[in-house]
């Protein structure tokens, strides 16, 4: 997976060299990089952000000298922001160096406001004055209450040039089919990096669609025959006698024979629909394709005379729309595979294209498919027959219906955010549990579902409400679930200090009031910031706050009532002690600091520490090789001291 991705940023970034050319326009690019804190999973093992990284500074090496880029990074900064996106290196000529060493200090934190970085991307460059390109890696979905397909449409409307690549990094179609209109909408390339054919097959249709949009790159010189001017002239028809096609063709020329691995030997290559080439007379393979269609054939260019060759696809156009039921309007938003129509010997069908337009558009090879639509959770199947020179429109039935979910902490309430929506199956299993359909972390969720009923559980923090919901076919249902919920908040003062403590470790854990039949409690929540805020169901509860890792604890009861915020302020008592070795030990250190009762309270090999103690009388112990040294101390609490012990002779 990792080298997937590495290939789709190395690819687009390449591929806009294209562009460039020492006639054409030059073209800034910016990378949006998602630093959302779902970049802290893992594919094979590795971080998601590691492999970001290390994607970009491979890149960095490889782009051409005449294209400017810059870096923008969304949701490194704050963890609940959906305005933290920074243009964390503006668009200038490249410096790898410079560029890396704020890309490695990217550490994801927040949400993933992707829209909006788009936005801000297509601004830095000046889209609506000169070409622009963003490429947006983003391994999930906006998560701002943003509309990325609606964004698509205005900067394509108002930009001079903009096109927008996006690579969706590890997410499901569902997810895909969300922000993939970002290309789609701009004339730019989904890519959707799951797997090694995927991947080839997405990077194969994008070569074609950037060289044909683009102006053909210079050839390398060739030795040039007697005569000039163009001698092969190429077309492509659909089917036999129809007119050759105007958009849309991509032709590879390689030598005829290949090596022992199948390969041709590349000659040329031309993104125009009808090209006219000049090239040496002799035998040539001539590959052409274009979408999901595909030819090739060996031709002879003569010594004199041009050669003038057609190639026919035997392909049709597919286009399909999803009805959410029969009659309905077709549905703004789906996705696409398309299948072959016949199963192998384990049952399962050869995946042969995908789309994320809401109107497929295929080109297909003459035949028979299964083509399968998906609108959000709804999902829907039909055999589908493709002539050869012949338009086939059909609509997949999906039977799904919309369904809203906001969650308050009471009736009719403004709607919370932080929430969790969860969408499962009306009905448990013999073990109770209820399969998943469905989940979303946006203020309001909707759900696009096939008709049926449902449960739908809202959790924010440790507090949870649920609610049993049906579905109907091309109806929007809308619920809004009541969460019993107040929230805490805890701060620690120490005795005789003013201020907060500053520098010093501070957890706080959450537990039942009461206790179980063996006398223990139930652990709640936990946290380790120095002031945090829990959300929790209503009621009482049982907090230990701890200063430092030794033995400064605190107790506390506390109430949280629904809809308020309880702010619960614990006072410590503890003293700050400095541990010093007051010479040059000749061997290993070893400290041991033991309370007036002989219990050890903190031991470490550290030559200096220092720790944070409950006030009261202490006996610290230096030991060196095999030789000890004690010393007796008491400490007060806000006290702050300093003991030296000279290591023992």
């Amino acid at each position: 997976m990792f080298k997937q991705i590495v290939s789709i940023v190395v690819f687009l970034l390449a591929a806009l060299s294209l562009t460039s050319p020492i006639h054409a326009q030059q073209r800034d690019v910016m990378l949006v990089l998602d630093a959302s804190n779902s970049m802290w999973g893992q594919i094979d093992g590795k971080n998601k952000i590691v492999i970001a990284r290390e994607v970009v500074r491979d890149v960095l090496g490889d782009i051409p000298s005449d294209v400017r880029l810059g870096i923008l990074a969304y949701g490194h900064r704050s963890e609940g922001d959906c305005g933290d996106i920074e243009t964390v290196v503006p668009v200038g000529p490249v410096d790898s160096s410079a560029y890396m060493s704020v890309i490695d200090g990217i550490s994801p934190k927040g949400r993933t406001p992707l829209t909006e970085a788009v936005r801000r991307a297509a601004e830095a460059l000046k889209y609506t004055d000169v070409p622009a390109t963003v490429i947006l890696v983003s391994d999930g979905i906006e998560t701002c209450n943003a509309d990325p397909c609606a964004l698509a449409a205005e900067l394509e409307s108002a930009g001079i040039d903009f096109t927008a690549h996006v690579v969706g990094f590890d997410v499901s179609a569902e997810e895909a089919a969300s922000f993939s209109c970002l290309a789609e909408l701009t004339g730019g390339q989904f890519f959707q990096a799951r797997n090694a054919g995927e991947l080839t097959d997405a990077l194969d249709t994008a070569v074609q669609e950037v060289a044909a949009a683009e102006p053909e790159p210079q050839p390398e010189p060739v030795e040039q025959p007697a005569h000039t001017g163009p001698n092969l002239k190429l077309s492509a028809v659909p089917a036999e006698g129809m007119e050759p096609l105007q958009k849309g063709p991509y032709w590879v020329i390689s030598e005829p024979q290949a090596d022992a691995s199948g390969k041709r030997k590349e000659v040329k290559r031309s993104g125009s629909a009808l090209p006219e080439l000049e090239l040496p007379p002799g035998r040539y393979w001539v590959e052409v394709s274009h979408k999901q269609a595909r030819q090739g054939r060996e031709i002879e260019i003569p010594e004199n005379g041009v050669a003038e060759e057609v190639f026919v696809f035997g392909a049709g156009r597919l286009t399909i729309v999803a009805l959410p039921s029969e009659g309905a309007e077709p549905l703004g938003q789906a996705y696409w595979i398309v299948y072959s129509a016949a199963k192998d010997m384990s049952g399962k069908r050869e995946e042969i294209a995908r789309s994320g337009s809401a109107k497929a558009d295929f080109f297909l090879p003459a035949g028979d498919y299964y083509v399968e639509g998906q609108f959000k959770s709804a999902k829907a199947g039909k055999e589908v027959s493709v002539e050869a020179g012949k338009l086939t429109e059909e609509a997949v039935v999906l039977g799904a219906g919309m369904l809203v979910v906001s969650a308050s902490v009471t009736e009719n309430g403004d709607p919370l955010d932080d929430v969790m929506f969860i969408v499962q199956e009306a009905n448990a299993d013999l073990s109770g549990k209820r399969k998943e359909i469905a989940r979303s972390a946006r203020q309001i969720a909707e759900f696009g579902l096939p008709a049926g009923k449902y449960r739908v559980v809202a959790t924010t923090g440790e507090a949870e409400g649920s609610t049993e919901v049906e579905v109907a076919a091309n109806q929007r249902t809308e619920r809004q679930i009541v969460i019993d919920l107040g929230a805490l908040q805890l701060k620690t003062s120490v005795t005789g200090l003013s201020g907060e403590p500053s520098g010093v470790p501070i957890r706080y854990d959450v537990y039942s009031a009461t206790k179980d039949m063996s006398g223990k409690r139930t652990s709640i929540t936990a946290s380790t910031r120095p002031v945090p805020v829990f959300r929790l169901p209503s009621g009482d509860y049982f907090v230990v706050a701890r200063l430092g890792s030794q033995n400064v604890r605190a107790e506390a009861d506390v109430k949280v009532s629904t809809g308020q915020l309880a702010e619960v302020a614990i006072e410590q008592q503890a003293g700050f002690v400095k541990f010093v070795v007051d010479g040059d030990p000749s061997d290993r250190v070893r400290w041991d600091v033991m309370d007036a009762s002989g219990q050890k309270v903190g031991a470490s090999v550290r030559e200096e520490l220092d720790y944070v103690l409950a006030p009261g009388d202490y006996e610290v112990r230096l030991t060196v090789g095999d030789t000890a040294t004690t010393e007796t101390f008491s400490i007060g609490s806000a006290e702050s001291k300093e003991i030296r012990v000279a290591p023992p002779s």
